[in-house]
């Protein structure tokens, strides 16, 4: 079962729903339409917070970012779509360079980035053991890069893949050894 939270609110009487979550993607999205009375006012916002939930397990948690309302005779369909908090990261740009010396890991340089853009709601998760950068390596940012272009940069060194986990969190993954099962019919 689907369900959407707005603002800590379940909402109800949506028509349909779609959600992206891709593994190889730092953000999931989505989008609904849902219908609203023309006596009531719909109560979804852009800009609102927005958890989409499977099995009362987050799959999105994000912020509505488009809204579209078409009308009719009586009521009034409402597209609403928007993105994981992690689009921030996709969206923000490096304002000053940013420079890490010293054998510092992967989830410390990804940490101290999204605090110096602003992105302190978003958490950083690692699922693997990294071993720091050696200390003669400097990593360093341009002025006016995209922050997660930096971050992946320095993510491919390490054979790791940045994703998100539903909740809002930058994931340190990479892929696992995993035995495939053919099922036959």
């Amino acid at each position: 079962m689907i369900t959407l939270e707005v603002n800590g609110v379940d909402l109800t009487g949506f028509i349909d729903i779609d959600v992206t979550r891709r593994l190889d993607s730092v953000s999931g999205n989505f989008s609904f339409r849902a219908v609203s009375t023309s006596n009531i006012r719909f109560p979804v916002k852009a800009g609102d917070p927005i958890r989409v939930l499977v099995d009362g397990s987050p799959v999105v948690t994000g912020w509505t970012e488009y809204i579209n309302v078409t009308y009719d005779s009586g009521n009034h369909i409402v597209l609403i779509s928007g993105r994981d908090v992690t689009a921030d990261l996709i969206d923000s740009m490096l304002g000053e360079k940013l420079t890490f010396t010293g054998g510092v890991t992967l989830e410390q340089v990804c940490r101290q980035t999204l605090d110096a853009l602003g992105l302190s709601n978003v958490g950083v998760v690692s699922e693997v053991e990294l071993d720091p950068f050696p200390s003669t390596v400097i990593i360093s940012s341009e002025v006016g890069e995209k922050g997660f272009d930096f971050l992946e940069k320095y993510a491919r060194q390490k054979n790791v893949l940045l994703t998100t986990d539903g909740l809002g969190n930058l994931v340190l993954t990479r892929s696992r050894d995993r035995k495939s099962t053919r099922l036959n019919s």
